[in-house]
């Protein structure tokens, strides 16, 4: 899977909310870091989570619940991808790494092309 998920989204967007801080363009932007969006994806995405009724009284579960019942946000989440060399380190023994078509998790990787 190349684009970004509801569930990824979900966690970043209640990531901002959950302390009090209302979702905007700037906040979004700077929580997206290692996708590759831009300022008018990113309006779109504030503007869809504010269609679908996403506010900071739901939480991490009803955040997913209602933009996977959103076909707008959706859909744009299925047009953002990963930079080409995201890199997520979780301090927990286990380095996640991707270029393009290839995820190293650790010492195993996995290849879509293959």
């Amino acid at each position: 899977m190349d684009f970004l998920t509801a569930t990824i989204f979900s966690g970043i967007v209640f990531d901002i909310i959950k302390d009090g801080v209302k979702v905007n363009i700037v906040n979004l932007k700077d929580k997206m870091t290692g996708w590759v969006v831009n300022d008018e994806a990113i309006q779109k995405l504030v503007d869809g989570l504010k269609d679908a009724g996403i506010n900071e009284d739901l939480n991490k579960t009803a955040i997913e619940r209602r933009v996977n019942e959103s076909q707008a946000l959706k859909d744009q989440l299925a047009t953002i991808h990963p930079s080409p060399a995201l890199i997520q380190q979780n301090k927990m023994g286990h380095n996640i790494n991707s270029t393009n078509s290839t995820i190293t998790i650790g010492n195993i990787n996995i290849n879509s092309e293959k």
